[in-house]
């Protein structure tokens, strides 16, 4: 049984522009104080979002915070001694702050590769009989910090460039068409290349929640986003931010009180939505997920 406890968060903000083959700079880390969070991701190319809000930070603090497109990393969940786990990883796309009575509200809203999402540019040219997946693995490189299973996928694709191609473009809308030629999908799942078929799963296998370890309540079924579609199903735990989607988890239901293993269902998370105040009130994750055999 996991023990489920002392709720924490920390909030590491980098530097704005840092270094050559420098990926995560800190340059201010936040504990001790409110923080609140809404955090969602899931497996479109469109970044993942976060939506974290400060309370009563100094002001040295605000003025670091002021720099557009600052790298930002969001820790938390239950402590596991000095170990919290991330839950996000992003840019600020936009940071706020004013005076709400007594308190100081700060609001950071990222987008996990967001800057890359949206500024990267790629043009290149291939010959004719160049591999489609070498072009792949270039764009991913471009899209993301960390080009994640990129390679592996890529390397299973022969199909090759009968006539040569070329293009100029925005890098994200350039690998979301190649990939959809080939029956793949990607996201990027904090800064790391996650490239899937419909229905695939990540090799890594996520958390067993039960009654006893985080499970609230029971997964419900849901409308299925298309006609014809595979039945959804909404689950609620309590705040397990080292669950992503793509990622399989399974379910019991039920405690067993005979000493027989209760059943087991295995489902596959589509979307996970994680809401947190370190102060008291809401601490769950939210997943829309699909049942797996």
């Amino acid at each position: 049984m996991s023990i489920l406890y002392d709720r924490r968060v920390d909030l590491a903000v980098g530097k704005a522009t840092p270094k050559a083959n420098e990926t995560f700079v800190e340059a201010l880390r936040i504990t001790g104080l409110r923080v609140t969070f809404k955090v969602e991701k899931d497996l479109k190319p469109e970044p993942n979002k976060s939506e974290i809000t400060v309370y009563n930070l100094g002001p040295e603090s605000r003025q670091a915070l002021e720099t557009k497109g600052v790298p930002v990393l969001l820790l938390a969940g239950y402590a596991d001694g000095d170990n919290v786990s991330q839950c996000f990883s992003g840019d600020a796309r936009l940071i706020t702050s004013e005076k709400a009575g007594v308190d100081w509200v700060t609001r950071i809203f990222c987008g996990d590769g967001e800057r890359a999402y949206s500024t990267e540019r790629f043009t290149e040219s291939a010959k004719p009989g160049a591999k489609v997946g070498d072009f792949i693995l270039k764009l991913a490189k471009k899209v993301a910090k960390d080009p994640g299973n990129a390679l592996s996928v890529v390397t299973k694709e022969t199909r090759t460039f009968a006539s040569g191609y070329a293009t100029s473009g925005l890098a994200s809308s350039e690998l979301t068409r190649q990939l959809k030629s080939l029956g793949y999908e990607w996201s990027v799942q904090d800064g790391r290349m996650q490239i899937l078929k419909d229905g695939e799963s990540i090799q890594e296998m996520g958390p067993l929640f039960t009654p006893d370890t985080g499970l609230i309540g029971t997964p419900t079924a849901a409308t299925p986003d298309a006609k014809g579609g595979p039945q959804q199903w909404k689950v609620k735990v309590l705040l397990e931010p080292r669950l992503r989607p793509g990622q399989r988890f399974e379910v019991e239901r039920t405690v067993s009180k005979d000493g027989r293993p209760a059943k087991r269902e295995q489902f596959l998370a589509v979307k996970v939505t994680h809401v947190g105040d370190v102060w008291g009130g809401e601490w769950a994750s939210e997943i829309e997920a699909t049942q797996t055999v």
